[in-house]
């Protein structure tokens, strides 16, 4: 109403006086309305500055704010950004610090220049509708970040403390893992495979209650894996393999310090000293176990049979010594075994044979002595056979050819004696074949001739005669069968390398 009368004033036939004094009205008008646009604005901001600094204050935890005096710090660069949201007075603290925390991260991995996606990050949008956020929230909140394979580089915020689950997976991430994480009581999930990260895994992810899955393979760690790592845990799935700097435990002994929920552990490719822990035998839910390629001593346990729902056991090139543990023949469920390149002795168990479930059967490079079980037979899902490199005597059970799965048998550099059983020209799966260097005499049965999948076959190192069946070469002219390797001094054969001309 004043602006309509003055504007009257101004513009109807009137005075000079009255023209003046709306003019006047007008411009004192004008005045108040931007004095008053001033003060509110000042307000708006003020009160935007107070709730900043209760955010600051109240909202973000000590290491935080020691960053914010670093002007340039990714955690200040983050607060700038969030001061200028169109919408910060309409965020509640949580999603104030989710906002906050995911621009930490964006900063100090490189988030402005490296990375190969950042659709969405630093808008007004809605966060969850942000790259790899979509996903992973929960009635508005981000409870997981994947940016795996994103080009990442530089070092992991503290911030991330605020999320449940957090995979950068296959970036170029370096430093520490902060010894800060212990505080994230929410994480679940922390993926850090592939990366740059280097020296010691920290004693404070031990707290992390909720833990289910450590993943930290493929880094430059180094030093002992902490024995407060599982303790009170919920930790299913350890990964730690391939540190190139090597990892250790002070002690093997520490793992059994793991609950009895650890269903995967990964350890292998390090630098793990010591003994395998008898303790180790109450981690009844353990389903894959590989310490392959580390230093371990001592013998098996045979507390190792109380993992009844094993599937995968890898213990190959330790140092390991003594028997193998008749227990292993209670794995029932075992698919996977392998004990290559130890310094295991004794026979081989016939309790083997009632691994039921086994594909894969590595015991190589030991020190093995001997005869190979007849009971092998009744292992009916066997598809590899490997026992080379040992010292085992006798002759070769014509009972394997009662496997009809079988795909490789290499019983090489060994000491077997007798002839080749012609039984094992009913193997019709096999596709190698390798016998050579052992002490095996008599004919090359004709029944070899059968196997139309085999490719490679050695017999080299014996001490067989007579001639090559024609039936064999024949495979090698129209089957599969592309090597024949045999002593040419002892055998006659037109169809076969002679390993003289090798030079094996």
């Amino acid at each position: 109403r004043p602006f309509l009368w003055t504007s009257r004033l101004l513009f109807e036939p009137s005075s000079k006086t009255a023209r003046s004094d709306a003019s006047f009205a007008f411009l004192q008008l004008l005045l108040s309305s931007w004095l008053w646009a001033q003060h509110m604005a000042s307000v708006s901001h003020q009160l935007r500055d107070v709730d900043l600094q209760y955010f600051v204050q109240v909202g973000v935890p000590q290491h935080t704010r020691d960053a914010f005096r670093r002007e340039n710090s990714p955690q200040s660069k983050a607060l700038r950004w969030l001061q200028n949201n169109t919408l910060l007075e309409s965020y509640d603290l949580p999603r104030r610090l989710q906002r906050f925390a995911m621009a930490t991260v964006f900063f100090s991995t490189g988030g402005e220049r490296r990375w190969a996606n950042t659709s969405g990050w630093l808008s007004d949008d809605d966060e969850c509708n942000w790259h790899q956020a979509a996903d992973a929230c929960a009635e508005g909140l981000v409870v997981s970040l994947t940016l795996e394979a994103n080009n990442m580089k530089g070092t992991i915020p503290l911030e991330t403390s605020l999320l449940s689950t957090l995979d950068l997976f296959d970036n170029y991430l370096s430093g520490t893992i902060p010894q800060q994480l212990g505080f994230a009581t929410s994480l679940e999930s922390f993926d850090l495979e592939f990366n740059m990260l280097a020296q010691r895994v920290p004693e404070s992810i031990g707290k992390l209650n909720n833990l289910k899955h450590l993943l930290l393979d493929r880094n430059a760690l180094r030093g002992t894996i902490p024995s407060e790592l599982g303790i009170g845990s919920r930790l299913g799935k350890f990964v730690l393999w391939g540190n190139s700097a090597g990892l250790a435990y002070s002690s093997c002994e520490s793992s059994s310090t793991f609950r009895v929920r650890l269903e995967t552990f990964y350890a292998f490719s390090n630098s793990l000293s010591g003994t395998i822990p008898t303790t180790l035998g109450s981690q009844f839910n353990l389903k894959d176990v590989r310490l392959e390629a580390n230093m371990l001593s001592g013998s098996i346990p045979s507390e190792i049979g109380k993992w009844t729902k094993l599937t995968d056991l890898n213990l190959g090139n330790n140092t390991l010594t003594g028997i193998i543990p008749t227990e292993i023949g209670q794995l029932s469920m075992l698919t996977y075994l392998d004990l290559f390149e130890n310094q295991l002795s004794g026979s081989i168990p016939i309790q083997l044979s009632r691994l039921t479930s086994a594909d894969w059967l590595y015991l190589e490079k030991n020190r093995l002595t001997g005869s190979i079980p007849s009971q092998v037979g009744l292992l009916q899902t066997l598809t590899r056979f490997w026992v080379y490199g040992n010292a085992l005597s006798g002759s070769l059970p014509s009972e394997i050819a009662q496997v009809p799965t079988l795909m490789d048998l290499d019983v090489s550099y060994n000491e077997l004696t007798g002839p080749i059983p012609s039984e094992f020209g009913l193997l019709s799966n096999l596709e190698s074949l390798s016998l050579e260097y052992n002490d095996l005499t008599g004919p090359i049965p004709s029944e070899l001739g059968l196997l139309t999948n085999l490719t490679t076959l050695a017999l080299h190192g014996n001490r067989f005669s007579g001639v090559v069946p024609r039936q064999v070469c024949l495979q090698w002219l129209t089957g599969k069968l592309d090597t024949i390797i045999v002593d040419c001094s002892r055998v006659t054969c037109l169809c076969c390398y002679c390993a003289s001309d090798l030079d094996i």
